[in-house]
């Protein structure tokens, strides 16, 4: 029992971490390309194990996220949504915070970089968002 539970945590976990990545590159870049392949495909199976209504709700989660308390914070004249947008370079950085279990998304212009993390707690049964938005000096 324990060892499903671990599964079903990761596997959530997982699925969490891969539809922040799409739904955010979606936003932030017009071409995201991962500079780190084998973990988009690791997260990518992930994704594709999940069932088909959490996959939905957790980009249903995503995109609120986005919509409602990412980009209304973010400086408005570095990312515009469509259009003339000042892409991110198309890279995009992920890599394991393993004390957390989740996976950080890094995306990064010429002076800026935004971090982004979702977390899902058993304890709560819900699915929360970080971000850090930092200057590069």
């Amino acid at each position: 029992m324990i060892v499903m539970r671990k599964i079903n945590k990761e596997l959530r976990q997982k699925t969490i971490d891969y539809a922040l990545f799409m739904i955010s590159s979606s936003y932030f870049s017009r071409q995201p390309k991962c500079l780190n392949p084998y973990m988009e495909a690791r997260l990518f199976l992930y994704y594709q194990e999940a069932l088909y209504r959490t996959q939905i709700e957790t980009e249903e989660k995503c995109i609120h996220y986005m919509e409602k308390e990412l980009l209304p914070v973010l400086p408005l004249d570095l990312w515009e949504i469509g259009g003339n947008q000042n892409d991110i370079t198309g890279c995009v950085h992920m890599y394991p915070l393993k004390r957390y279990g989740v996976t950080v998304i890094c995306y990064e212009t010429g002076q800026y970089v935004l971090r982004l993390m979702g977390r899902y707690s058993e304890l709560s049964h819900k699915t929360e968002f970080t971000y850090q938005f930092v200057k590069k000096r």
